[in-house]
């Protein structure tokens, strides 16, 4: 299968697990598509949970083992960028190699909470797990108070040179805007139009404002294509 144009499939995750990684491909799908871009979700799960599905209802959901599944749904995608939410799961690599001369590449999506250092050793370990079929690293990092230590520093490091600094910064959650999130999970889009009154939407609009600005820094390199709604 040929591609008419190189498309980009991100694969997002966390060998620790528990890290916002939904959360953070919904956001970035939102801010993607804000700039003009064509942006696909699927969800590699083991137990058939996606969060990114209650997020995003197109989000097509995969068994982890189906490789004939996982072919139609990556290789087979019109958009731009196919963002998959990958679960913990070290036999997944081989099922995401590209058919030859398909006009894919696949980049690494680095979820991080800067403030953990299990969560900074996990997404080293994530980035060292997909290299061997990956043309490059980002890092997507819920922001927040960074507590210094000499491991976090040691790991950020670390992180900076993987992904040769290329960093989106998600900003954390009001508590209105985590109460409405619990209450209906949806992106930042979907959040501002259902939102219960104005401080919450306004909460959500600071909140897209912030992380589309991080998003355009990177969206062509993301993409492989000039942001179409600069």
């Amino acid at each position: 299968m040929k591609a008419t144009t190189p498309k980009t499939i991100l694969i997002a995750g966390n060998m620790a697990g528990m890290q916002y990684t939904s959360t953070l491909i919904g956001t970035l799908g939102d801010g993607l598509q804000a700039l003009g871009y064509s942006a696909k979700y699927v969800a590699i799960d083991i137990e058939a949970k996606p969060m990114l599905q209650k997020l995003h209802p197109s989000t097509v959901h995969i068994r982890h083992y189906d490789s004939a599944a996982t072919d139609d749904a990556v290789y087979n995608s019109p958009a731009d960028i196919t963002m998959i939410d990958c679960p913990l799961c070290y036999k997944i690599p081989h099922l995401l190699i590209p058919p030859t001369d398909c006009g894919y590449r696949i980049v690494t999506g680095i979820v991080v909470n800067t403030r953990s250092e299990r969560s900074i050793a996990g997404g080293i370990e994530f980035a060292k797990t997909f290299n061997p079929i990956s043309s490059g690293c980002i890092v997507l990092a819920v922001a927040g108070r960074v507590e210094n230590s000499a491991a976090l520093n040691d790991g950020k490091e670390r992180l900076t040179e993987i992904s040769g600094g290329r960093v989106i910064c998600f900003p954390r959650f009001t508590m209105s805007m985590c109460f409405q999130n619990a209450l209906r999970p949806t992106v930042p889009s979907g959040h501002i139009a259902q939102a219960r009154n104005e401080k919450i939407a306004s909460d959500w609009r600071g909140y897209q404002k912030e992380t589309l600005e991080s998003i355009s820094s990177h969206a062509e390199w993301l993409t492989g294509k000039p942001i179409p709604k600069p």
